[in-house]
């Protein structure tokens, strides 16, 4: 449906959700951005303008605020959307999502401590791996924290679950997940990146690889061909 824009707009369609996406560089692109709100009603389908929201993603501050509409309605413009369950800022910093998860780790950690009367923990410890991690894993390669505070946080739910288990509690933390056949959070999200850039350069997923990464191109040493160049990138959420 991408290419019935012909002003460069941009839609994506998930089951019931539509994300429609433009860069703005001058008032004249505002115009056609509203433009495209008014195809996809052409397109018949049906948005509602009380579920729909607009966000800026900028690293600047608006000057001048814009309202978008559908049906001659103005969309309410936000600084945090929840998109397929992942928070996303005006500023792509994820540190709200990353905040609710770990909120939402250390409750669920917490109720298997007090629910479960059996302390054994091998028991428990499949029952993090359940219940728990997938809370902090879920798609990671879109999220992926930057900040030591923010690896921190996320990797605190683990210590603290970890510390509470029978003849745990003084031991470190390493020794804690040697003993338990845990790996750092931190570790499982590098792994992910990995497995998901080996997919992109392969060509395993329908994402283009050009769009990632720079391959190296001329090598001297002995290697294979998908050696990446590692660019220089000048914000957080380009890295």
């Amino acid at each position: 449906m991408a290419d019935l824009f012909t002003d460069g707009s941009c839609i994506k369609l998930y089951a019931d959700d539509v994300k429609l996406y433009f860069e703005i560089v001058n008032d004249s692109d505002v115009v056609t951005l509203q433009q495209s709100i008014d195809e996809c009603t052409k397109w018949q389908l049906s948005l509602s303008s009380e579920k729909c929201c607009h966000i800026r993603l900028s690293l600047c501050a608006c000057k001048n605020p814009v309202n978008y509409h559908i049906n001659d309605v103005a969309l309410n413009t936000v600084d945090t959307v929840r998109d397929l369950g992942i928070s996303i800022d005006n500023k792509l910093t994820f540190v709200e999502h990353i905040n609710l998860i770990v909120a939402k780790a250390h409750r669920r950690a917490n109720q298997i401590l007090r629910c479960f009367l059996s302390r054994d923990n091998e028991i428990l410890v499949k029952v993090f791996i359940t219940y728990v991690r997938p809370v902090l894993e879920y798609s990671s390669v879109v999220w992926l924290p930057l900040t030591v505070g923010m690896i921190n946080s996320i990797e605190s739910v683990e210590r603290r679950f970890t510390k509470k288990l029978r003849s745990m509690s003084l031991l470190a933390y390493d020794e804690r997940c040697a003993c338990l056949g845990f790996d750092r959070v931190e570790l499982r999200r590098l792994q992910c990146d990995l497995i998901t850039c080996i997919k992109i350069t392969h060509g395993f997923n329908c994402l283009r690889s050009e769009e990632f990464f720079t391959p190296c191109g001329e090598q001297i040493t002995r290697g294979h061909q998908f050696k990446l160049r590692l660019q220089h990138c000048r914000i957080d959420a380009r890295k």
